[in-house]
């Protein structure tokens, strides 16, 4: 087993980076089984981001569930990098990639990544820039059912057009051949807390789309992912917003279908307005959804001898 150069979280290490970051478009935490009788693997964080932006990935805290957080900027020795361009736009895949790490034996294990801090300005929660961002795998070890966790493919589609449908391919498999099933989830902070204020981006107050339609040109806009893909049909408004997706992994065991373990991709998709050139500052008010509005009573004659008009209206 390779050793690993371990050090411990200090408060002081993060306070430099609580102003930065605005350079991640995605993470997530794959595992895939090197030994089942010896309990080892590979560990590999992915991490997207922008090339243009002067913070690099480097400064995250990893946790495999056992012995002490590992500090990303000690190890980076293990790190792999590529450029990949997208369009006009220069996207990094950075890969930390810890070989041959041995688990003490079977069981649950949580592998979780933070790093400080999120993209500025994102619309669909509060105060992004100084939030960190936080993802986890659950790897499910045992010697019987020798297990790795899902696996989603390389994309690197985080540009969208308001009116026009965003696609970002997952091609989700399972190394080892079980079923896998997609859901939401909030994006989080830490372990036990997401993210402030976090509203799906179906549900933005808009200045200037009362009626938004998607790209069919009817209905509301839909936001939908299976394994194959997510798709957002369609975007009504530029800007940032942020999405978290956990793919579960299940097993028939003795004819019952059990749930394994989980990968959460954290990702940004970015909107932009190449027609009107609208930033989200110009047309969102606010990112609370509105509460309905009461209905009016007018109760007349008052006072009445046992007749009376009960007048309703919402206006």
């Amino acid at each position: 087993m390779r050793k690993l150069c371990i050090a411990g979280i200090v408060l002081a290490t993060f306070l430099p980076f609580l102003a930065q970051a605005t350079h991640l478009y995605g993470v997530e935490i794959t595992a895939t089984v090197k030994s089942c009788q010896s309990y080892e693997y590979d560990i590999i964080v992915l991490v997207y981001s922008d090339t243009a932006a002067d913070v690099e990935f480097s400064n995250g805290i990893l946790e495999l569930g056992f012995g002490y957080p590992i500090d990303v900027s000690m190890e980076m020795d293990l790190a792999t990098r590529k450029d990949v361009e997208y369009n006009d736009n220069i996207f990094r895949v950075s890969e930390l990639v810890l070989s041959n790490i041995t688990f003490p034996g079977a069981g649950e294990y949580v592998l979780a990544f933070q790093e400080f801090n999120r993209n500025a300005d994102i619309v669909n929660m509060r105060n992004s820039v100084n939030t960190p961002l936080y993802v986890e795998s659950k790897l499910v070890i045992d010697p019987l059912l020798c297990n790795s966790t899902p696996q989603l493919a390389d994309t690197l589609n985080y540009l969208a057009y308001p009116g026009s449908v965003f696609r970002q391919s997952l091609n989700a498999i399972d190394p080892d051949g079980d079923s896998l099933s997609v859901e939401f989830v909030p994006p989080q902070q830490s372990a036990d807390a997401a993210v402030d204020r976090y509203i799906s981006p179906l549900d933005i107050d808009l200045r200037y789309a009362e009626n938004p339609v998607n790209a069919e040109g009817n209905g509301l806009p839909i936001l939908t992912a299976n394994p194959e893909a997510l798709v957002w049909n369609a975007p009504n408004l530029p800007g940032e917003f942020v999405i978290a997706l956990r793919i579960n992994e299940w097993r028939e065991v003795n004819g019952e279908w059990q749930q394994l373990g989980y990968i959460t991709r954290d990702l940004a998709v970015h909107v932009i307005d190449t027609i009107n050139n609208l930033s989200f500052t110009d047309i969102i008010t606010s990112t609370t959804q509105k509460e309905p509005e009461k209905p009016k009573f007018r109760l007349f004659p008052n006072s009445n001898e046992g007749y009376f008009t009960l007048e309703v209206s919402d206006y």
